[in-house]
């Protein structure tokens, strides 16, 4: 089974790289530059991607109100995200967004794709399921490594 991620950011060269690590490691990568965009985008598909990366802090629509339209919305609200941010964000919050986690920028290349993994593991997408583990926790924990 092949997995989607749908990768939301206004930065162009995030976006890019992103969209490459994760293609490299065999997913379906959709992007959208902020998070009217991906809305449009996300309720066209005829399948729903299995994890979403979400920048909090975008034009037109930030990760924020992305996330709150997201959940409100049947055919969206089930995909789990993971918070991307320039600056660390407090439990608090993440507990507001009912996000897995949060990757600080800059992320390296293998992190990004550990939380991916992680995160799908959590949630059941995986088809090798590994053994469960705090996906928050780690997310956070390895975008400082």
């Amino acid at each position: 089974m092949r997995h989607s991620i749908f990768v939301i950011d206004d930065d162009q060269t995030f976006r890019i790289r992103a969209s490459m690590t994760l293609r490299q490691a065999g997913y379906q990568v959709y992007c959208a530059a902020n998070g009217d965009e991906a809305l449009a985008d996300l309720l066209a598909l005829a399948k729903t991607p299995s994890l979403i990366l979400v920048d909090l802090v975008m034009p037109v629509m930030d990760g924020w109100r992305f996330r709150e339209i997201q959940r409100a919305n049947s055919k969206l609200s089930h995909i789990p995200i993971i918070a991307l941010s320039d600056a660390p964000v407090g439990n608090e919050y993440l507990g507001l967004l009912k996000a897995l986690g949060v990757l600080v920028k800059p992320i390296a290349h293998s992190h990004l794709l550990k939380a991916v993994i992680l995160a799908l593991d959590e949630h059941g997408a995986d088809t090798q399921r590994r053994p469960s583990q705090n996906v928050e926790g780690k997310v956070r924990a390895d975008a400082h490594t």
